[in-house]
């Protein structure tokens, strides 16, 4: 009778978890992100895991797990972009609105599989103008960022060491 009972409570407590605890393979909407100079830092949610690069130490890969919470804001933001109707490769055109250049720019590679449909996205983000789709493909990459570094995980992880010129 204990057994039975033991059993009862850890599957009444399994079940009543986030979809976030399920594995990746059983959610709707999973991605995959590479960011940063290079694009060396790395969140996959098809695996839970998180790459920082730590320039000079290399990288370090940890476990990594977002909430159900924080999928749904990606997921909201991405679809608010209309992500899923850029090109494969991001290119901004000199003829808009040219404000700059970044030296060294921050490369994005971008996987996204939502139901059906699976998406990539590469943008080399070296010119800073004042493009539409720059500007808010650059804010939900950004948004994306604030959610993993306001992460315990992350801040646990050791912090980088030099610098990219």
């Amino acid at each position: 009778m204990k057994r039975t009972l033991l059993v009862f409570s850890i599957a009444s407590v399994w079940l009543s978890c986030s979809k976030s605890f399920f594995i990746p393979e059983d959610r709707n909407f999973n991605f995959s992100l590479k960011y940063g100079i290079l694009a060396r830092n790395h969140i996959d949610t098809f695996h839970d895991t998180f790459t920082k690069d730590l320039i000079l130490n290399g990288t370090i890969s940890v476990p990594f797990v977002l909430s159900e919470d924080e999928f749904s804001r990606i997921q909201q933001k991405l679809l608010e972009i209309d992500f899923f109707s850029y090109p494969d490769t991001f290119v901004v055109e000199l003829t808009d609105s040219l404000i700059g250049y970044l030296r060294p720019h921050p490369t994005y590679l971008f996987k996204v599989k939502l139901d059906s449909i699976t998406k990539a996205l590469f943008w080399e983000d070296e010119v800073v103008t004042n493009n539409p789709r720059a500007i808010n493909l650059r804010a939900a990459i950004n948004s994306i960022i604030q959610i993993i570094e306001s992460k315990s995980e992350y801040r646990r992880l050791p912090p980088a060491k030099g610098g990219y010129i």
